[in-house]
């Protein structure tokens, strides 16, 4: 009787070590890929969401850099004589008891101050010609300035002036898209007054193919506001003196963000920057009246 126990104790042991059954290693698996693909989907969003962190990152990158070249080049250009400021020292040479034969002309040859102080305007050049360190001209997507600089051509042994031309266009001829600018050096350059977008090799110009376009306003005053176009070489309010820059210059520049997709449009994203321009002629000092 005890043998007979102990067999039956050890078959329901063997028994009892059965595999798993087909049901549950399909549950098993099925139970996997959903976790697998759970993770999966979570890093992958996170990584796409990294991705897009990035590139929002890089553009803004580009347009600050965008901003501060064009800041720079603005800044570097050289207006005419403020007259506001030549009010001011025409006023002050008067009163210095200056000698009753002086006749004091300021460096442009615009205006010439006697002896009683009153302030003379000076004729505009035989040739009609404005000097071209007065020259800050644009429209809404292109812009030209003359600047002073100094000329790093210089160190590599180059005869170059420290006088420049700066383009800033928008290029779209379809297969080339972006903000192009050339730089000329006035002294040696033989076409400075050539319209950029009608040069050849379009592409060598761009410095930034993921500008999709451009526009540029200039602060006029108050009374005139944001202007669509900008001429400093045209008369002031004296009608002799060229007015010079703007007060400030408005840009705004969109970035392509995502490329057209089937019917879905391209995707762009706006920046805008105000550089000020603080010794324009038509901010007027304090202390000073016009007429």
């Amino acid at each position: 009787m005890l043998r007979l126990a102990s067999r039956k104790t050890c078959v329901r042991r063997v028994r009892a070590r059965g595999a798993f059954t087909l049901l549950e290693v399909i549950l098993a698996l099925g139970i996997g890929v959903v976790l697998l693909g759970a993770l999966y989907y979570t890093m992958n969003l996170q990584v796409r969401d990294a991705q897009t962190g990035r590139n929002a990152i890089q553009r803004a990158n580009l347009a600050r850099t965008l901003f501060s070249k064009i800041s720079a080049d603005i800044n570097g250009h050289i207006g005419p004589v403020s007259p506001w400021l030549q009010q001011k020292l025409a006023s002050g040479s008067s009163v210095g008891g200056s000698s009753p034969s002086a006749n004091t002309s300021n460096t442009n040859n615009s205006t010439s101050t006697n002896a009683s102080g009153n302030t003379q305007m000076a004729q505009p050049s035989s040739t009609g010609e404005t000097p071209p360190a007065f020259m800050i001209n644009g429209d809404g997507q292109s812009l030209k300035v003359a600047l002073s600089r100094y000329p790093r051509e210089v160190k590599q042994g180059q005869l170059v002036s420290d006088l420049r031309l700066v383009y800033y266009w928008l290029v779209s001829d379809g297969t080339t898209t972006g903000l192009a600018r050339r730089e000329v050096v006035m002294v040696t350059a033989s076409d400075p007054n050539v319209d950029p977008t009608t040069l050849p090799d379009q592409d060598k110009y761009v410095i930034a193919p993921a500008v999709r376009d451009m526009l540029l306003e200039y602060w006029g005053g108050s009374d005139s506001g944001w202007l669509a176009t900008w001429d400093g070489t045209s008369p002031g309010a004296d009608g002799s003196t060229p007015q010079g820059p703007p007060a400030a210059i408005r840009i705004t520049l969109k970035m392509v963000v995502r490329p057209a997709r089937g019917d879905q449009p391209e995707l762009v994203q706006e920046f805008q920057h105000v550089v000020g321009i603080p010794t324009a002629n038509i901010v007027q000092p304090a202390g000073t009246t016009g007429q």
